[in-house]
């Protein structure tokens, strides 16, 4: 098993953002988490190459990364991490861990990110977070494919980047706060998924459908008003 140390930090960093408020994180939702955090990564103009591992959607709209699934299971094994009742919780030496791995250079620039995504699960209902990604334009095409398709990757990549060129116009990227665009987006995104659901139901009346993505695309702009 090789060492990702991004998503060792990762794994370790929402743990314990999440400790106190929610008794810990379970496995599907430090995935969600992780990958929000990309996704405000790229929002503040980062290559998606530059986060550190990537993300598939299995088949269950979930998107997954095997270094971040290989991190819990080796945190667990190694006690950084504990299991209460399938939440993961971080241990005292799981916390000297994350200070240890704030040291890696590779490490700093990310921190705002999995903090602000964290916060985002706090701050919104859970559904929300996960209609709204499930909305995200590689993850909803991805759901038109048969087995596990890369995230975050063309063609569709190009859609998200228009998506956040938007959001930027209304929140401008900033490292202070990302908590506020975060929470705009998935609601935004949420509200889509909704909008795609009727959308289909209206088919079976004659209507003609549209695909998850190129739906997202086409009705993204404009933003609602007073989002700022």
């Amino acid at each position: 098993m090789s060492m990702v140390p991004e998503a060792y930090f990762d794994c370790l960093h929402i743990a314990s953002e999440l400790d106190a408020p929610l008794a810990g994180v379970t496995r599907i939702e430090l995935q969600r988490i992780a990958f929000l955090s990309c996704l405000l990564s790229i929002y503040i103009a980062k290559p998606v190459s530059d986060w550190g591992y990537k993300f598939a959607n299995t088949g269950s709209g979930i998107p997954f990364s095997s270094d971040l699934g290989n991190a819990v299971e080796f945190m667990l094994s190694s006690g950084s991490l504990k299991d209460e009742h399938g939440r993961l919780r971080i241990t005292d030496k799981g916390r000297l861990m994350i200070q240890q791995l704030c040291g890696l250079h590779t490490i700093a620039p990310r921190i705002t990110c999995v903090s602000a995504a964290a916060a985002s699960l706090l701050a919104l209902p859970s559904s929300v977070v996960t209609q709204g990604l499930e909305q995200e334009p590689t993850t909803a095409a991805s759901q038109i494919r048969d087995g596990a398709t890369i995230l975050l990757d063309e063609p569709h990549l190009h859609i998200l980047h228009q998506h956040f060129s938007v959001l930027a116009q209304v929140i401008p990227p900033g490292n202070t706060d990302l908590l506020s665009p975060s929470v705009l987006w998935l609601t935004y995104m949420a509200h889509e998924k909704t909008e795609q659901a009727e959308l289909i139901a209206d088919t079976s009346q004659g209507g003609s459908v549209v695909q998850p993505a190129e739906h997202a695309q086409s009705q993204l702009p404009p933003l609602p008003e007073g989002a700022s």
